[in-house]
């Protein structure tokens, strides 16, 4: 949202800066001069007030992040973009604009520039990430992480063409569901912790709704009672054609690689069921049968919802993707394990939300060197977002607490 200038406020340099002097206590005089001192392409007092706004708002950083948010929330990209080119390169806040400018792009549709401008962005924090609030600023380390997890055309081909050094260990197939006459699977990857919270809530929703589908469930380094809760859910739910595979604790033990896994346990159960795979979230339920997913998909080799959003690893959700049983779609699963086995030794806190980084990074690659490789936005073939067809089991306080493992 843009910063309030609801109320009566100067509308000249002088007349703001004079508000500021005689209320340096109030924040949003700050943000109001400077605002005024970027739209004017006053660069050198910009970052003269920068200087003296960092203690009162905890770093310079912060204090540009929020003035170029105000012109991101209005569509003023055209602000942002003369701020990134006209910053010098070495304020650690000139970062900051360049990855509003690569924002633009994504705005714009134009994901291939996108992915350059965030190439330049890690050119400048990289070589100074310890320079940047990342740990201590959580908006930053969002603008971080996004900006850093995507790879550019160039990159993102040398990582898919580099031979896989460290993988998970193999899936074992523990039970395969019945498929009778289904034309597709549902799949949920999840760790001990997940399962054993979400699993019975599943079962029983899909249960209610009638679902005949395989059910299938992928325990990453499963308890011994993850088996026995199985048991028991296939007992309580005999009208459920329920399935189990299972990897034991491999080389990556965070929820950024519970998030991944699924990359790798799909690329095992698309041979093994000889059919597509619809893999959803262990935390959302359908409010529509499953089956209106894959109906939407059509004859896309690969289907998920574009959330229309301006940062690179949010354009598409990994809560609900569709994977048909084609050897393109082969090919893409193995590109997206490629792409995230090279960024799992990343500490949690730098790599969330990798999966859909590489999401992002894939497809643009693909759009540009294999256009015959079929997307399809099921938000656009549904008429609307994920949210008006599934809904949450959990809170967020909850689904942190469980991934850190926190009573």
């Amino acid at each position: 949202m843009p910063l309030d200038s609801s109320e009566s406020v100067p509308s000249t340099l002088e007349g703001l800066a004079r508000a500021l002097r005689d209320a340096p206590e109030v924040p949003m005089n700050w943000h109001r001069y400077g605002i005024a001192l970027a739209e004017a392409g006053n660069i050198e007092e910009l970052l003269a007030l920068t200087d003296r706004a960092a203690p009162k708002f905890g770093s310079g950083v912060r204090f540009i992040q929020n003035i170029a948010l105000h012109f991101v929330a209005l569509g003023r990209w055209e602000v942002v973009g003369k701020l990134s080119m006209q910053m010098p390169k070495h304020r650690l806040e000139t970062a900051v604009a360049v990855y509003y400018q690569g924002c633009e792009k994504v705005d714009a549709g134009d994901h291939e520039a996108a992915l350059e401008i965030f190439e330049r962005f890690k050119q400048l924090v990289l070589p100074n990430h310890g320079s940047y609030p990342i740990k201590t600023d959580k908006n930053f380390n969002v603008v971080f992480r996004q900006g850093t997890l995507v790879e550019g055309l160039e990159q993102t081909g040398r990582i898919l063409a580099h031979p896989v050094v460290k993988t998970p260990p193999e899936t074992t197939v523990a039970e395969q569901a019945a498929t009778n006459d289904s034309t597709f699977v549902i799949a949920v990857s999840v760790d001990a912790r997940y399962f054993r919270r979400f699993a019975p809530v599943l079962c029983r929703g899909y249960a209610d709704m009638g679902v005949r589908e395989p059910l299938h469930f992928h325990v990453v380094a499963p308890e011994p009672d993850s088996f026995n809760l199985f048991d028991k859910l296939k007992n309580d739910h005999a009208g459920l054609n329920l399935g189990l595979s299972f990897e034991p604790p491999g080389p990556w033990r965070h929820p950024v690689y519970y998030t991944c896994a699924r990359f790798f346990a799909i690329g095992s159960l698309l041979p093994g069921y000889g059919l597509p795979v619809l893999a959803l979230d262990a935390d959302i339920l359908p409010s529509v049968s499953p089956s209106a997913f894959v109906e939407s998909a059509g004859s896309a080799d690969f289907a998920c919802f574009d959330t229309g959003r301006n940062e690179p690893a949010s354009v598409y959700q990994a809560s609900v993707m569709y994977f048909a049983n084609r050897p393109e779609t082969v090919d893409f699963i193995s590109m997206l394990q490629r792409f995230v086995s090279s960024k799992l030794d990343e500490p949690p806190f730098l790599a969330w939300m990798l999966d859909q980084a590489a999401m992002y990074s894939v497809l643009t690659l693909l759009a540009k060197t294999q256009p015959s490789f079929q997307f399809t936005d099921l938000g656009k073939a549904m008429g609307k977002g994920l949210g008006d067809f599934t809904r949450q089991l959990s809170t967020e306080a909850e689904k942190n607490a469980i991934m850190n493992n926190r009573p």
